[in-house]
């Protein structure tokens, strides 16, 4: 792969260049997103702690902006020490796919994905899925928000618009987005980064070939494609927020001490390049703002080691020979071990946490099977009109779409719900509670 072709400007669906402005086109896709309705969502979606709760702890849209902010700094890092690479163009690339890199997962948090492919694996889902093709019913039974991201990234419902590619996104930004540049059949190994999940459903793959193609990626032997390597930079921007993120959540709702959070987080922040000074440590009174100087150390250091990475194992990268988390070979893998052991002792098992997990099963699983069932088998009854008129119309596929696509339009609305719609509309159809006018 060269860089060239891995910074294609271009933009999916757009024949033309578009006028020049102050922003380069990265910074425009930055914009776009930021702009749409379907980052706006992530303001009322779980990232770990339920919503509402604690006004500090983190929402799907703030832990975004933070992956973001950490994506940028990665970008320009890198671009600084690569030849041919404008290190505006790499940080805004990096950015806008980090800003993107959450935009398909549905509400309560992570268990929101295993909610929707549980359903699709009991009785009462796998009987929609019959007469899909083998690969068709995976893209359901193994339900990835990563998939749904790019659907909705790079589709164009006819019945919105005639433009095509979606938000119409430059091709390198959607190369630095997809994780996992494969689909859900063949299953990947666990051992390789980009295998563990798969990016694109069937409805998307040609879409996927076609940018893959634009950016010069490396075809597999087996299936998909190798990663873009800034994927790996936006996958390590993640890594890094949510890995400190969590822990300092987790302290500011007295689930971690004080002195296990401070000693977790010297793991990374007394290392170099830039490690704690004890004179501004000890100036610093209260314990939240202790455990925030903590987390910015710590954060400041990986950002400067995972570049060092990336820039060590450049050829790798581009030959598509190297394929596992950056932080995995950073000097800071030990300590965040120690963070992970701590987050999943802690902080994952909080009742809270497994209530709103637990709710996701019920919520969205009661969803597809009211709103599945109104569009696929009893379109005409006057129980399924009523249903199927609070679905928003750029979701309702036409008959002669296929059963596959009728499916996937049901379940694209469910899963871009907001935790509180989710339950709200849950509640109301089962009735639980009436809506108030």
């Amino acid at each position: 792969m060269d860089w060239k072709q891995l910074l294609e400007s271009g933009r999916l669906g757009d024949p033309g260049t578009g006028p020049q402005t102050m922003r380069n086109e990265f910074q425009r896709d930055f914009d776009r997103l930021v702009f749409s309705t379907m980052f706006r969502r992530m303001n009322g979606k779980t990232q770990v702690f339920p919503l509402p709760g604690s006004d500090t702890t983190h929402s799907r849209l703030t832990h975004s902006l933070e992956v973001s902010s950490v994506g940028r700094s990665l970008g320009s890092l890198i671009g600084q020490q690569l030849p041919g690479c404008n290190h505006e163009c790499t940080a805004a690339v990096v950015a806008a796919a980090s800003v993107a890199h959450d935009v398909g997962n549905p509400p309560f948090g992570h268990s929101g994905e295993a909610a929707i492919a549980d359903f699709f694996h009991s009785s009462s889902g796998r009987r929609f899925l019959e007469g899909l093709t083998e690969a068709e019913v995976a893209d359901f039974t193994r339900f990835e928000g990563n998939a749904l991201g790019f659907r909705l990234l790079t589709r164009t419902n006819p019945r919105q618009s005639n433009w095509k590619g979606g938000l119409q996104l430059t091709f390198a930004t959607l190369g630095a987005f997809s994780k996992y540049p494969r689909p859900s059949l063949p299953k990947g190994r666990d051992s390789i980064a980009s295998e563990k999940k798969f990016g694109y459903f069937q409805s998307e793959a040609g879409l996927f070939d076609e940018i893959s193609l634009r950016l010069g990626l490396i075809p597999r032997p087996d299936c998909g494609w190798c990663r873009h390597p800034l994927a790996f930079l936006m996958e390590a921007a993640d890594d890094i927020c949510y890995h400190i993120l969590d822990l300092e959540d987790g302290f500011r709702l007295n689930l971690v001490s004080y002195e296990h959070a401070e000693h977790l987080l010297r793991g990374v922040a007394d290392l170099p390049p830039s490690p704690v000074s004890s004179k501004t440590f000890n100036g610093i009174l209260d314990p939240r703002e202790r455990v925030g100087y903590l987390r910015a150390k710590a954060i400041n250091n990986l950002v400067s080691q995972v570049a060092s990475v990336f820039i060590a194992s450049h050829t790798e990268l581009l030959e598509g020979r190297y394929d596992k988390p950056l932080l995995a070979d950073s000097p800071s893998q030990p300590a965040i071990d120690a963070m992970k052991e701590a987050t999943h002792k802690l902080i994952y098992p909080h009742r809270p946490v497994i209530e709103i997990e637990a709710a996701g099963y019920r919520v969205l699983g009661g969803l597809l099977e009211d709103f599945l069932g109104a569009a696929c088998e009893h379109p005409r009854s006057k129980r399924s009109e009523k249903i199927i008129s609070l679905v928003s119309p750029e979701y309702l596929a036409a008959e002669a779409e296929g059963t596959y696509e009728r499916i996937m339009s049901i379940v694209e609305f469910i899963a871009s719900m907001t935790d509180g719609f989710a339950i709200s509309c849950y509640r109301v159809l089962r009735g639980i509670e009436l809506p108030t006018t």
